[in-house]
């Protein structure tokens, strides 16, 4: 471990933002927690820190120096989009972490430059028609003490905030380790099958992003583990769309059990979503009928 002592890391006081909050939350679990944080605006206290984050007007990764508020900022990514200091600390430290740069760049795309999009007041795409959605953005935000709470508790909030976004990071990170691994199996499966419209997987690997990124899937069945039944679902027509390739007949929409085993001839069938993409089976057989019926219709 390079770190061999515990370091110091600090960051503005006042009123906190998401990119602060998770530019620390980064930093402990590279630290793995062991280090001591400090709130200020005093320069004199922050030119002694190892890590100096959201302040200062410096960007000088080597000196442990990340902010984004010099007239100049500190840079933008392939895109375009400018980084915050959630994004610089990721940029230098996401791969360490992830032990991976495809995961790091993933969870960059994920969750990180959003946040930045965010911080350097560019808009980003949150709501429609009037409804909001509540990003894990906004939740770290809340922490901050409204009006009518005690300013003195915002340091004591900033930890709980920061307690959270490194829950998060963790699970991502290793959410997206794991997935990356699946994505390979699902691979390997679609250029291993003989019929390419129909792709069975004997586990529940991740598949949207490899299968919508061929022509010929039309059908994905796979296995639900909890309950032991298999499902048969629409591939989409792009990894970040929810239209899809084909649909079950209409005539399925919302049917279950001895009804949908009726009227789509597949015994064991239980269930067909209203919208018509994901019908399920109670055996890998049955999911492989409804999958080609489907298909055929």
């Amino acid at each position: 471990m390079i770190f061999r002592k515990k370091k110091t890391i600090v960051t503005h006081s006042s009123h906190f933002h998401p990119d602060d909050v998770c530019a620390v939350a980064v930093l402990h679990i590279l630290l793995n927690g062991k280090y001591k944080l400090t709130r200020t605006r005093n320069m004199e206290i922050a030119k002694k820190a190892d890590f100096l984050v959201d302040f200062g007007g410096e960007h000088e990764p080597s000196r442990g120096r990340f902010d984004h508020h010099q007239a100049a900022g500190a840079g933008v990514r392939d895109d375009g989009t400018p980084y915050s200091s959630f994004g610089l600390v990721w940029k230098e430290y996401g791969e360490k972490i992830c032990g991976s740069a495809s995961v790091a760049k993933t969870i960059d795309k994920k969750i990180i430059e959003g946040m930045d999009s965010l911080d350097n007041g560019i808009d980003f795409p949150l709501n429609k028609n009037g409804v909001e959605s509540y990003s894990f953005g906004d939740f770290l935000h809340g922490w901050n003490p409204v009006w009518n709470e005690d300013e003195n508790t915002r340091d004591a909030r900033f930890q709980i905030a920061v307690g959270y976004a490194v829950a998060m990071l963790n699970r991502t990170v290793e959410r997206e380790k794991n997935n990356e691994k699946g994505r390979e199996f699902t691979e390997a499966i679609y250029q291993k099958s003989a019929d390419k419209k129909i792709i069975v997987l004997e586990r529940g690997y991740p598949w949207r992003k490899v299968l919508s990124g061929y022509p010929e899937p039309l059908m994905v069945v796979y296995p639900n583990a909890q309950d032991k039944t298999w499902s048969a679902k629409a591939v989409s027509v792009s990894e970040n769309r929810f239209e899809n390739r084909i649909t079950f007949p209409k005539a399925w929409a919302g049917k279950r059990d001895s009804e949908l085993a009726q009227i789509s001839g597949v015994a064991d069938a239980t269930f067909c979503h209203s919208a018509l993409f994901i019908a399920v089976a109670k055996s890998k057989e049955g999911a492989i009928a409804l999958a080609k019926k489907a298909i055929e219709a």
